[in-house]
Order: C-alpha cells, then structure tokens, then sequence
C-alpha cells in the first residue's frame, strides 16, 4: 500500500534487492502486472551505481533494514540521501528490527513499514501489517512527480491532501482512499493479539538480539560451518553501518586505552600513554576501516610503538611495596640477565602467583588474570584453544629446556611473569586478529608459544608476548585459508576450476 499510494501505471521504483522474497514478488511479478516497473540494486553497491537505476518516472526507493533472510544490512542515509536528491521518498520495511532496535526515521527515511506478523506480534497468530509517515517530505516540492498528493481527488470531496494536511498528506490519503477502497482493516480481535503482543516487544526483540549473538558466536567456532553472516559479529562487514559502534558508547577505543595501560610501566607519563593511545585507535583501527576491520592487535601495537619511541620509560619499573621512584628490575629482565638464582631469592612463586612483583598493572597478578581468563571461557566469551595451546607451549618449551637448575620453577616463573597470562586470555583471543576455527586458534596459540620463548630466550627484550602476537596477528589469515572448514554440498572439481 506504500507503494500503491505513490505509484501508478507507467510509475517506477528503484529498490534494493535484498528484500524478503514475498516482497519481491509482489513487486517483480503482482505490481508489474499493474504497470509499475521495479529497478533492483545492490544495497552494498555505491552511489553512483544506485543512481544509475533512476528514471524521469521514478517515484520512490525502498529497501529493508535487515533484510530477510539474508541478513544484509540496509545503509538507510546512503539510500535516502540518494533518493532526497532525486525528488523522491526513501521507504523502509524496518520489520526486524522494529522501532526498538533501529529508528530508520534518524537516518533519513521518509516511510516505514512493519509486518505486524513477526515480532511485533510475537506468535504470528494474525496477519497484519502498519505504515508510519514521517511527515518529514515535501510533496508540494515535487508536485509533477505526485499529483495524487497535491493535486484535488475527486473521490474524496475534491480536497488536495497535501493542501488540507500538509505534513499528514501521505497517511490519509493512504487511509481515506485505499483502506477504503480495498478494505484492509484488521479484525478487532487481530488488533487486540498485536496489542498483546507490542507490550512485551521491548522485552522480547532485545532477548532475541542477545541469542541470535550468542548463538552466531558457537557457529563462527565450529568446523563444519563454512562461514556466518550476522551483523552483530566483530568481523561483519555492516559492523559500520550499525549505530553503537558509531558513538564512544560501546567502549570499544575506552577499551584499547585500558588494555594499552595494562601493559606500560605505571611510572609511564600520561602524555605517553596519550601518544601510544593515538597509535593504536587512530592509526592502527580507525585507518583500517573502524572496529572489526584492524589486521593488528591495537593496544599491543600500540605498546610496540611507545616501546620504540620511549624505550627509556618503558622499560623502566617500580619496585613493589615501595614508592614510584625507586625502580626495579622485572623478573623476566632478572631472568634474561642470568640471575635466576637471585629472582628465586628475591621473589617467591607464591610472590609471582599473587602479584608481588615489578611489572605492568596488568601483568603482575597471575592469579588475578587467570581468574578473569576461566570466567571468561565459563560464560563462553571466548574459547580454551589459544590461552590453552599458547600458555601449554611456553610452559612445555620452558620446562625441556630450562635456563635454570629446577625446570619446573623456571617453567612456572615463566609462566606466572610479564605478560603471558594477559596476552593469552585477553589479547591473542580478539576476535578481529584471531583465527575463526578451533583448529586454526591452537595452531595461533602454539605459534605464539614459540615465538614468546624464542624471543626471550634468543630476542634482546625480555619479554616476547606482545610482538609473538603481532607476528601471528600477520598470519591470521593464511591460517584461517589452511584450517577452512569444509564446504558440503558443493563439486570441488568445478569450485577449484573456477579459481
């Protein structure tokens, strides 16, 4: 009915064609047999390709907001600024979302439309539809393009809607002439059942947001899925068209800051630490296309980069239980130093586990971080595969080839110091730079392992977390190429000729 209130025979629609397949039947089919032409587009296509699709005749552009089933994400003030600037009114089916999760309204759209079906009823124990008029178009403006609009309508007492109602032209015309003319009333019984259902909706469609995440989370992590659309994931493509990661109110930059703070000398100054924020939220994410798009850990680059343009301050750190000012070899530096000896003689292992060390404010405490490690693998925010293949490996490569008389309190001070601990639960498991299947996340983890020992044992720095995970961030993906699940259902012979 949105479109039949602006359309007519000879009329044209430009719309994208990711849209629910009933939808696009009654537009490619049922209302080409009236005379309305539909242009489909690509939602992802840009601006110059979409205008291409107008014509003298158009009258209007539509498009879903997440699409079904397919879940392409609609970039609305793309679409409407390209529709404005033909004279015509963007329309948006925002059924998924509903006006809980997405106001289409705030990015430009002119008319939304529900299918009261869905979640707004919450059972589809009725049939139903709706449309809301922003009121925000300016039919006078395009007068030639909608007569039907401005001009007198003799079935209804002659009057002009956009005269007699300006900004409401639209709804009653679609009120007073189709509903009345094909008698799409719901039964007051139907309105009753989506009224019952609208007062959970707010409850309901948030719930089902969470699951759907949850669920798309397991999927990304089994090996007999071959690849998972969701727009809620951190790696999805519309993650920018999406309004959160937009504003500072998802934390993800508040984030950065305090994982980089976690890993630099608390005696570091703060315009140091401003400079090496800068790095790894501007240049290191920002640059690269915002969140989910990042090859690099950020907060870790960012410490590369302060560590080699302030290698003085951040190497220097404080001595535990005592002022800032006095200073303090690491135990690492101690072990790296050849003063293995002289760390177990200063620094017990219960010291080590606790956190009564120099070090990092996010490094020191082992107990700490591996508590916060299991919880987050207990409510399923990340998987065992790379903490357990990257903090195995350093702990199995330390104790063969000890630097020191006892292997086993030279494997656990090397698994207790610097910063594995924070590196294995909280850095080498983003899910950005990390590899998607479980095969590919313990090979990750084993390569980290490796380059951590190797950099410690062989490297001029004591400590080998940070570039061991940078270096395997850079190897994501021809990790995720070799550890690519497989796909059924499809010739191979035929997919490997067409490559």
């Amino acid at each position: 009915f949105a479109i039949l209130n602006l359309c007519s025979a000879g009329d044209h629609v430009v719309s994208s064609a990711q849209i629910y397949g009933g939808t696009f039947n009654l537009f490619a089919v049922s209302l080409k047999k009236l005379g309305i032409e539909f242009t489909f587009v690509d939602p992802d296509a840009d601006a110059k390709t979409i205008q291409a699709a107008f014509r003298p005749n158009t009258k209007c552009v539509f498009g879903e907001t997440v699409a079904n089933p397919s879940g392409v994400v609609l970039d609305i003030a793309k679409f409407a600024k390209i529709a404005h600037k033909n004279g015509v009114p963007l329309i948006v089916d925002n059924t998924f979302p509903t006006p809980i999760l997405c106001r289409p309204f705030k990015f430009g759209a002119d008319i939304i439309t529900h299918a009261t079906t869905k979640y707004m009823d919450g059972h589809s124990s009725q049939v139903g539809g709706c449309i809301v008029d922003s009121g925000n178009f300016d039919w006078g403006a395009h007068a030639e393009k909608f007569p039907g609009l401005v001009e007198p309508d003799e079935s209804y007492h002659g009057l002009s809607y956009w005269k007699q109602f300006g900004k409401l032209a639209f709804i009653t015309k679609c009120t007073a002439q189709l509903m009345r003319d094909f008698g799409s009333i719901p039964s007051p019984f139907n309105a009753f059942l989506v009224n019952l259902g609208l007062e959970s909706l707010h409850v309901r469609i948030r719930r089902h947001a969470e699951s759907a995440l949850k669920i798309a989370k397991w999927l990304k992590t089994q090996k007999k899925v071959a690849w998972v659309n969701f727009a809620g994931l951190p790696d999805s493509k519309y993650r920018k068209l999406l309004k959160k990661p937009q504003t500072i109110g998802d934390l993800s930059a508040a984030l950065t800051g305090l994982l980089l703070s976690m890993v630099c000398p608390p005696t570091l100054p703060y315009w140091m630490l401003l400079v090496g924020d800068f790095f790894a939220i501007f240049v290191v994410k920002q640059l690269y296309g915002g969140i989910g798009k990042n090859f690099l850990n950020p907060a870790l680059a960012g410490r590369a980069a302060l560590v080699a343009c302030y290698a003085s301050q951040m190497t220097s750190w404080a001595a535990p239980r005592t002022v800032d000012a006095v200073t303090a070899a690491t135990p690492l530096a101690m072990m790296k130093a050849g003063e293995f000896e002289a760390l177990t003689a200063q620094y017990s292992l219960s010291d080590m586990f606790i956190g009564l060390i120099g070090g990092s404010a996010g490094e020191v405490s082992a107990m700490m971080l591996l508590i916060g490690g299991l919880y987050l693998i207990f409510r399923r925010v990340i998987s065992w595969h790379t903490p357990v293949a990257y903090i195995g490996t350093v702990a199995v490569l330390t104790f063969l080839f000890p630097q020191g008389n006892d292997a086993l309190t030279y494997m656990l001070y090397n698994v207790f110091g610097g910063g594995l601990m924070l590196g294995a639960f909280f850095m080498a498991t983003d899910y950005v730079t990390s590899p998607v299947t479980k095969e590919g996340q313990l090979i990750y983890g084993l390569g980290c392992g490796l380059l951590t020992v190797f950099i410690r044992y062989f490297g001029s720095y004591p400590e080998g977390v940070c570039y061991s995970i940078l270096i395997m961030n850079c190897l994501v993906w021809i990790i995720d190429k070799y550890t690519k699940p497989t796909r059924f259902g499809v010739d191979k012979k035929k997919e490997g000729a067409a490559k």
